[in-house]
């Protein structure tokens, strides 16, 4: 789109003369068979083209491939992207794995009570690299009163070694309040007390010992422990392997194709807790491409965000849940204002 026809269609404010760019979708290429009984079955013809299941192995590859292309990017303070490449972002998980060699268990549990960030993706994947089990569980855990029962059950259940945290006040009460025995770690240790920052533990020197962790990776193992909703109750733990979680990668790729845009420029809110946004984040580290971290939602004061930052950023697929009535949002933003091309996909 050019800055003319940027102009024309923000001048004129009709948001159905913006161009569309095509979706990429796979062709429909279906083997259809009927059975005796009556039961069709479709077959799609595409081949399937498996995801190593040792997730580390494959981030660390596509990381030495990539080099200084930005890998994640997140606002700052300023609120200006800054974006980590793939080979700073491989170094840090390379540090933050040796220091849970040096300091975890093994086959310890790693919880992470945080917002979506580029820390966050760092101790995950130093996870994935050290055979320590990952434990993401929703912030609202934390900062919910009364006695924290979820939080406490969530403890009870996996037995964490470690915890990492976004630096608030609320999560260092919980912890407390919950009698929470495990290593802390933090971006500003500060806020509760006997914590390791974050800063030291990515900037430990890595030895071998990281590299023969990545060798050792049982992909068949249990490498997660995912939290249900506890819609019925107090939510259920429920263990997942490395190669379930590259053949739900793998699977994701087959139905969509490069519509996704996993490879390309990414923007995405979906927390990481939650399965579908856990996806996103694996999908763009694996296949190189650049995930812009959302830090909006559909939440009063927060939906905005994430319309400036689709304004931002063209990308050729966004997804979300339908509470952000996504078709509304894709023309409101076309509406308002035609700063990039408008071929955006609800998913």
């Amino acid at each position: 789109m050019t800055v003319a026809e940027k102009e024309r269609v923000v001048a004129e404010g009709d948001w159905r003369k913006a161009p569309f760019r095509h979706a990429e979708f796979l062709p429909v290429d279906l083997d259809l068979k009927r059975d005796a009984d009556g039961t069709i079955r479709l077959t799609t013809n595409h081949p399937y083209q498996p995801i190593d299941g040792n997730l580390a192995r494959a981030f660390l590859a596509m990381a030495e491939k990539k080099g200084d292309a930005p890998a994640l990017a997140e606002r700052d303070e300023g609120g200006e992207w800054k974006p980590t490449s793939f080979r700073e972002l491989a170094r840090n998980v390379r540090g933050a794995a040796q220091w849970m060699i040096d300091h975890l268990p093994p086959r310890g549990v790693l919880v992470i009570m945080a917002e979506n960030s580029v820390a966050v993706a760092t101790m995950t994947f130093a996870a994935f690299v050290t055979g320590r089990i990952l434990c993401p569980v929703s912030p609202a855990y934390g900062i919910a009163g009364g006695d924290h029962a979820r939080l406490r059950h969530v403890f009870a259940k996996v037995k964490p070694a470690a915890i990492f945290l976004d630096p608030k006040a609320p999560y260092a009460k919980a912890l407390q309040e919950i009698g929470a025995d495990c290593q802390i770690i933090s971006t500003d240790p500060s806020v509760f007390g006997n914590a390791v920052a974050f800063a030291d533990v990515i900037v430990t020197e890595p030895t071998e010992a990281v590299d023969e962790a990545v060798a050792a990776v049982d992909p068949s193992a249990t490498g997660s422990y995912m939290i249900t909703s506890g819609s019925t109750g107090l939510p259920k733990v429920v263990e997942q392997s490395l190669d379930a979680l590259a053949a739900n990668t793998a699977q994701g790729i087959g139905l969509i194709g490069r519509a996704a845009g996993w490879d390309d420029e990414m923007l995405d809110w979906l927390p990481w807790h939650h399965a579908a946004g856990a996806s996103v984040l694996r999908a763009g580290l694996m296949l190189g491409g650049t995930l812009h971290i959302d830090s909006g939602k559909p939440a009063p004061g927060l939906f905005e965000r994430s319309i400036d930052n689709l304004r931002s950023k063209s990308v050729a697929y966004f997804k979300t849940c339908r509470s952000a009535t996504p078709c509304w949002s894709m023309r409101w933003i076309a509406t308002k204002s035609c700063a990039t091309p408008s071929s955006r996909r609800c998913g």
